[in-house]
C-alpha cells in the first residue's frame, strides 16, 4: 500500500498560504512518465511549466480558462496541444496525477498559487 498523506487548508486561511502550491511543487519536481490534470482554470506559465516534462492529459473547461487571460497565447498552446485536451463545461474538480502519485485539491483555485 502506498502511503496517504491528508493535505488540509483550513476555510478561512490567508489567500497568500502556500499549503497547496508546495504540495503541486513536490508531486511536479519527481520525474513522471505521464500526467493527468483535470481543473476548471489555468494560466498559461503553469501549464506550460507543468507540461514541459511529460506526455500529460488535461480536463477543463475552456471558456473559464480564456476569460481573463493572455486568450490568444492560450488559445494557440490549445490548439497545439488540442489531443492531449478534453473540454468539459464546469468542471469543478483540481487533481492532478502521475504512476506513483495523486493530489485530489479542496474546491479552491489552486494553481493560481504556483504564480
Amino acid at each position: 500500500m502506498k502511503d496517504v498523506e491528508l493535505i488540509y487548508q483550513p476555510p478561512h486561511a490567508d489567500p497568500h498560504d502556500q499549503t497547496y502550491a508546495k504540495a503541486i511543487k513536490a508531486l511536479l519536481a519527481t520525474p513522471c512518465s505521464a500526467l493527468s490534470m483535470v481543473s476548471p482554470y489555468i494560466s498559461l506559465n503553469i501549464l506550460e511549466s507543468i507540461t514541459a516534462h511529460a506526455p500529460f492529459k488535461l480536463v477543463t473547461d475552456l471558456e473559464q480558462c480564456l476569460q481573463g487571460h493572455e486568450t490568444s497565447a492560450l488559445l494557440a498552446w490549445f490548439e497545439r496541444h488540442h489531443a492531449s485536451i478534453r473540454h468539459m463545461p464546469g468542471v469543478h474538480a483540481k487533481i492532478i496525477l502521475t504512476p506513483s502519485a495523486a493530489l485530489v485539491l479542496h474546491p479552491l483555485s489552486f494553481l493560481g498559487f504556483l504564480c
